[in-house]
């Protein structure tokens, strides 16, 4: 597969968008110090459509350690109040705790291995060209999806040939924090349909962040330990999950499962995500290595798998498209049927004309892709630890009356 070559918006920008992905560190020997010549690693990122405010581990020297969530920057296209700001170009400003830009890096799967690049500086060049509206211009503009029934996604998971997954925070509502929850614990206000929130509770967040970090950090350090050490093995979501595939691909139907998630449930139940098989064995020791975002294990399916083919796409508590897994389903297979289980029925926005198995050489610019509203999706609303146990029961019902 062609290496991903997507400007840093998609890089950077998508720490964030990706849901719960960025990985803190544990331990490292002291042997593996040397090799990491940077300060801070990224953890994750808050998006506003004009700010975005970063967390990094910073790595204590003396005990040969990275500990998570310790140091923050804030790069911005307006210089509020209350922040003492420093110039980047006359578009863009930043601030940072400590250190200087150069100390701040992400690490990041490429062709020869992991390679580091400068977030910030990156995030502060796309803030200069207004690249950051790009998940916010017309996202989720629309009315919500037409809601359908148990029945009719039964019979079209039945004829189908080829089935999608793919599901986000949402399959673990409930057990584990969602983005919203994490935005209200932080008074943080989100934006409806999207994954950013008000650039006005990002100031008033901000403002609060300079005045009392070692609070704040805490909170949020506490906040995403939930997710990053999350402990629970299971949900009723994730089981009938594990098991609806199960008797799909018994069924012959060809399955591709994704995720977003690194709460870790989906791989304690079994659940095998579509990845490159070079790549499959970095989930088993992910969380013993410096943190870094690994764009380049996703197994896209190619025009071969789904041409001539009737395919179903389940999305199963996903806001955004992590990967651009749908726009890259969208593309080549139109006459898929969508199906979304969720709570909501806010419509989904993805980039047209993205086929990831045949990117062009040269870099894309975001900024010229256009995006539209996944059209003709059907919602099963509710809760999916509610409606994925139902589906189960109701397809294996079906298969028994057939026999």
């Amino acid at each position: 597969m062609k290496t991903l070559k997507f400007k840093i918006l998609f890089a950077v920008l998508s720490l964030w968008l990706r849901g719960n992905d960025c990985l803190f560190a544990t331990d490292i020997s002291e042997g593996d110090s040397t090799s990491v010549p940077a300060k801070y690693f990224m953890n994750t990122s808050f998006f506003s459509p004009n700010i975005i405010v970063s967390f990094f581990s910073k790595y204590n020297s003396e005990e040969h350690h990275y500990k998570p969530y310790k140091v923050f920057s804030v790069v911005s296209t307006m210089p509020f109040e209350g922040v003492e700001w420093l110039t980047h170009d006359e578009n863009s400003y930043y601030y940072l705790l400590e250190g200087k830009l150069d100390d701040y890096t992400v690490l990041q799967d490429g062709e020869n291995g992991r390679k580091e690049s400068s977030p910030l500086l990156e995030m502060l060049s796309c803030l200069s060209r207004g690249a950051e509206k790009i998940y916010t211009t017309h996202y989720g503009e629309g009315r919500e999806y037409d809601e359908t029934n148990l029945e009719r996604f039964l019979g079209s998971v039945g004829n189908a040939d080829v089935v999608f997954f793919s599901f986000g925070a949402g399959i673990s509502h409930g057990y584990v924090p969602t983005l919203e929850e994490s935005c209200d614990e932080l008074g943080l206000i989100k934006i409806p349909s999207s994954d950013q929130v008000t650039d006005k509770s990002m100031q008033d967040f901000v403002c609060r962040l300079i005045k009392e970090p070692k609070t704040l950090l805490s909170i949020i350090r506490e906040s995403w330990s939930k997710i990053d050490s999350c402990e629970i093995r299971s949900t009723p979501a994730h089981l009938a999950l594990f098991n609806f595939i199960n008797c799909l691909k018994k069924d012959g139907k060809e399955v591709f499962v994704y995720t977003d998630n690194i709460d870790g449930i989906h791989r304690k139940c079994g659940i095998d995500l579509s990845r490159n098989r070079s790549n499959k064995a970095k989930d088993v020791d992910i969380d013993s290595t410096v943190p870094y975002v690994s764009f380049e294990t996703l197994l896209y399916p190619t025009l071969k798998d789904v041409e001539g083919q009737n395919v179903v796409s389940v999305l199963i508590g996903q806001s955004f498209d992590f990967d651009f897994v749908l726009g890259h389903l969208y593309e080549i297979a139109p006459h898929t049927q969508f199906f979304s289980i969720n709570i909501k029925g806010d419509p989904l926005k993805i980039f047209t004309g993205l086929d990831m198995n045949n990117l062009p050489e040269e870099e894309i610019d975001l900024l010229t892709v256009n995006k539209i509203t996944l059209p003709d999706v059907l919602l099963l609303r509710g809760s999916a630890h509610e409606i994925l146990p139902k589906i189960v029961e109701k397809y294996e019902d079906l298969k028994t009356k057939n026999l």
